[in-house]
């Protein structure tokens, strides 16, 4: 299970207020999950989600900046994840919290010393989570 988050080349200065790049999501079968131009922070946030409560519900996870919601779907042992028309097999929990957290720490890890990276609730808080996990 691989997590891929990339700043938008245009963004040179990296603010963390607007943390705008795309994503892809790749399960172990090759298949993908992906968008460009989004707001980061908050599909990091939507993922995390899927991580709370108890994981036997369909949930859906409106983004702001995006019409389409993400749709979580749990199965007996991960997950089928939604977006627009497009669908993912996310085989194990496990794995994907793992690909989460490391997405979540190499995509913040330049805005970590820009002087608006407080500012942005959002991206230290599930820094703070990732970095946690991985040190638990």
């Amino acid at each position: 299970m691989k997590i891929i988050a990339v700043h938008d080349p245009e963004d040179s200065q990296l603010d963390p207020i607007e943390p705008l790049g795309s994503i892809s999501i790749q399960n172990q079968r090759g298949s993908e999950l992906s968008d460009d131009c989004i707001w980061l922070d908050e599909w990091f946030e939507g993922l995390l989600s899927t991580l709370q409560g108890d994981g036997s519900e369909v949930r859906r996870i409106g983004l702001a900046c995006e019409p389409d919601p993400l749709i979580w779907e749990p199965n007996n042992t991960g997950a089928i994840l939604r977006y627009k028309n497009m669908e993912l097999l996310i085989p194990s929990l496990t794995e994907f919290e793992e690909a989460l957290r490391r997405a979540i720490i190499d995509f913040t890890e330049p805005y970590t010393s820009h002087r608006n990276w407080v500012r942005n609730g959002r991206l230290p808080t599930m820094r703070e989570w990732a970095l946690k996990t991985k040190a638990g």
